[in-house]
């Protein structure tokens, strides 16, 4: 920019001639100068300022990635905790469960003394058939109980019955020996 302000000060120099320089002119070609040569400067100052600008916002950019991602990671790791959690008290209340059926399997099925039933001479226990129930199952439950009693025994004393067939909420005599 200087050669173009020398190169105008010297053509204005020539086209006047060496006698006369014009102070007034001289003058103002030097502010000018010396307001380009500001302009200059500020405009260099501006692009740094630019380039400072872009790369702050450059890393701000890369800084809301990372916390996105982490944020992101944060919130994937607390949604496993979770479903750990929920799938850890599922396992707890299936055992609980699983314990409660193993309970009620082991529990003989309440016996109830019968009143004998005017035909019947023998001692024993009428049972209502629940569901699941089979005559093994029945007769194994009173063994446990100290009754002894096998699957034929129940036969007998129920005549007609069908232990294939066995219907819940039917009455069935359970002999005692």
């Amino acid at each position: 920019m200087n050669r173009i302000l020398a190169g105008i000060l010297g053509s204005v120099l020539v086209s006047g001639g060496l006698q006369a320089q014009d102070a007034a002119l001289v003058e103002r070609v030097n502010k000018l100068s010396f307001y380009v040569d500001e302009l200059l400067e500020d405009k260099a100052r501006q692009q740094q300022q630019v380039t400072d600008l872009k790369r702050e916002v450059d890393s701000l950019r890369q800084q809301l990635q990372q916390a996105s991602a982490a944020a992101d990671r944060e919130e994937v790791a607390a949604l496993a905790e979770t479903v750990k959690q929920l799938d850890r008290k599922h396992r707890e209340d299936m055992d609980v469960v699983a314990r409660q059926i193993e309970k009620l399997g082991k529990t003989p099925p309440p016996a109830r003394e019968a009143a004998p039933a005017p035909s019947r001479q023998e001692r024993g226990y009428e049972y209502e058939v629940k569901p699941g129930n089979t005559l093994s199952a029945i007769a194994k439950a009173y063994q446990d109980q100290g009754v002894p009693v096998t699957v034929e025994d129940i036969l007998k004393a129920n005549p007609g019955l069908d232990a294939k067939k066995l219907k819940v909420g039917q009455v069935i005599f359970i002999p005692q020996r």
